[in-house]
């Protein structure tokens, strides 16, 4: 059994040259978070393979069910920092009030992603306005 890293795909499928070369629109939020945890879960278990960064995304979305993306019309949402600092305030404010984990965001001039996770039953689409 060969183990998956990826360093072994070809250059063109590695989630960090993709996103080098096509940018993070083209990219899945799976290969997102893969370079930003940058490995995988390794196991120091001999003959017990690991899984590669990308696996591992992939398992921790399943799991936390916590990426939004929010998609304005393709309109600019983030044009200055000015717009950028008080997005993260607002969003600081929503995590207080709803009890919401945000491990990691990008924000990008027409949307944001951000892998979070809400800690109560409240539905997350209703304090999304807010943002």
């Amino acid at each position: 059994m060969k183990l998956n890293r990826i360093k072994n795909w070809p250059v063109k499928e590695r989630p960090r040259e993709r996103l080098i070369a096509e940018g993070p629109e083209r990219l899945t939020d799976a290969e997102l978070l893969a370079i930003v945890l940058r490995v995988g879960r390794g196991t120091f278990t001999e003959g017990v393979l690991g899984q590669n960064a990308t696996d591992f995304a992939k398992e921790l979305l399943t799991e936390f069910k916590g990426v939004i993306e929010r998609n304005i019309e393709r309109t600019r949402i983030f044009c200055i920092n000015a717009d950028r600092e008080d997005f993260l305030d607002r969003l600081g404010d929503l995590c207080m009030e709803v009890n919401l984990n945000v491990y990691a965001w990008c924000l990008m001039p027409n949307h944001f992603k951000s892998f979070s996770c809400l800690r109560t039953n409240l539905r997350l689409k209703k304090y999304l306005k807010v943002l």
